[in-house]
């Protein structure tokens, strides 16, 4: 019997790959995907932030998903695969663009939970990872078309093993459902 955890991020990934199917875009450059781990709660703040920044920017549901809020599911465990990463890679945010060819570019992510007190102020989701939206911004902002990845001076690289982020998506749900 699947779990919840299961469940949940196997609809969410099925929705996924309808709304990049459905050729419906926005003109948004760039995809984001959180894998994290329930106990990862600054991860998910910092997801929050991501989200209301892509919102504001006119991003659609499909660019930006987030994995394993519930439990670490088969579908984190299978873009985590796809993406060449460990387990212990957790929690990583990955941003890729549909340009051909293009790699996944990764960051880890603040791990764990608060400490007593933090929650709540600014300074606690501070890192590169804030950076990386402030350099996504910037691009998004400038309405220059595309977006260098490589350029953000912090995201790691990590080549598909075969195919688009399409097809990745397509093995995942092969592997869940």
């Amino acid at each position: 019997m699947a779990s919840h955890a299961d469940n949940h991020d196997r609809d969410k990934l099925t929705g996924w790959q309808r709304d990049r199917s459905s050729g419906e875009g926005t003109g948004f450059p760039v995809y984001a995907v959180f894998l994290v781990t329930p106990e990862d709660r600054p991860a998910h703040d910092i997801f929050r932030a991501y989200r209301n920044s892509f919102g504001e920017r006119g991003a659609a549901f499909h660019h930006l998903m987030i994995f394993g809020q519930h439990g670490i599911s088969t579908t984190v465990r299978g873009l985590l695969s796809e993406f060449g990463l460990e387990l212990n890679a957790l929690p990583v945010l990955a941003l890729f663009t549909d340009s051909p060819g293009d790699a996944v570019y990764t960051i880890g992510l603040r791990t764990g939970d608060y400490a007593t007190g933090e929650k709540g102020e600014v300074a606690s989701l501070a890192g590169p990872w804030m950076d990386v939206l402030g350099f996504l911004e910037n691009a998004v902002d400038a309405k220059d078309g595309r977006i260098g990845l490589q350029q953000s001076g912090v995201l790691a690289p990590l080549k598909l093993g075969t195919g688009t982020m399409d097809d990745v998506i397509e093995r995942v749900l092969g592997q869940v459902c």
